[in-house]
């Protein structure tokens, strides 16, 4: 298995790239002994030539580096540098980072943490530093799928948002002079009532590829209901960083209103999109769209 992640570090290196080769090294026949396993570490080095060497950081999951291994181990044919990490248990999760090291001992921060093992991504288990560290699980509504945005935390696991059935969808992509701006409209049968307030929106819209092109996650606290909790929008004082979202529910129909100045995407929208709008881990609307025009403007319905 073969991983890789890239982060920008201190002055020292314009970045540090991770890969990790996973390997069980040996077997122990004996089933009363754990399997020992060997990480095999491997980044792309600093081009800086003050720098002397590298740390190279693990931790089991759940824990804190401890003293990393100083390494500067020669460079390999395809430009790389990489050290085994042994005495590990498979079964278990282990985390890994890279720093650099200058003669005077001033040091880089981490690279991008790598994992091997089993994990969970409705938990954090991250360590920004070698001892400042983040552990629990995601709050309900977090994304817990790259490639499924209706896919939440709830509790701790990992489940689908109950899904809303779209009546009809439009969608507008408009750049000028005063920016580019995403203009979406969606109506749909809902069976419970929604409330922005409590949970929040998150609106997604990707290519048939499923990259991301436009992603806006608007928290609770900046809506509104009006007395009856049958509408909801934006307030004022969120408005210059959310722009205008308008919920309404009537008849049984959920209908959805945005208008916002986003990045440059009408060029990169194609001939088609998915539009996902998502209520936490409530509801989630979702609506693949065909998409007309070129250029400045796009309308996919």
């Amino acid at each position: 298995m073969v991983l890789s992640a890239t982060r920008a570090l201190q002055r020292i290196l314009p970045s540090v790239r991770l890969a990790l080769v996973v390997g069980l090294l040996w077997l122990c026949a004996d089933t009363s002994l754990a399997t020992a396993m060997v990480v095999r570490v491997r980044w792309r080095p600093s081009s800086d030539p003050v720098v002397v060497g590298y740390k190279v950081y693990t931790r089991l999951a759940g824990r804190a580096y401890g003293d990393p291994a100083r390494v500067n181990p020669p460079l390999q044919a395809d430009g790389t540098k990489s050290f085994d990490v042994a005495g590990l248990t498979a079964g278990l999760t282990y985390y890994f980072a890279v720093s650099a090291y200058l003669a005077n001992g001033t040091e880089s921060t981490l690279s991008d943490e790598l994992s091997v093992g089993p994990t969970n991504p409705c938990y954090i288990d991250h360590c920004y530093t070698p001892t400042a560290c983040q552990f629990g699980p995601s709050p309900d509504g977090t994304t817990c799928s790259g490639s499924d945005p209706c896919s939440v935390c709830r509790t701790g696991a990992c489940s689908a948002a109950p899904m809303l059935q779209p009546v009809s969808s439009e969608l507008h992509l408009v750049t000028s002079q005063a920016g580019s701006r995403v203009r979406a409209n969606g109506t749909s049968d809902t069976p419970a009532s929604v409330e922005p307030p409590t949970t929040g929106v998150s609106v997604d819209l990707s290519n048939t590829s499923g990259t991301s092109l436009y992603r806006l996650d608007i928290p609770a606290s900046a809506f509104k209901a009006n007395p009856a909790g049958t509408s909801f929008q934006i307030r004022r004082a969120f408005r210059q960083g959310f722009g205008s979202m308008r919920v309404k529910l009537r008849n049984g129909n959920l209908s959805t209103s945005l208008s916002e100045l986003g990045p440059e995407i009408a060029a990169s929208a194609g001939s088609a999109v998915t539009l996902v709008v998502r209520f936490g881990s409530d509801a989630c609307f979702e609506a693949n769209l065909s998409c007309e025009g070129a250029g400045q403007m796009v309308t996919c319905r």
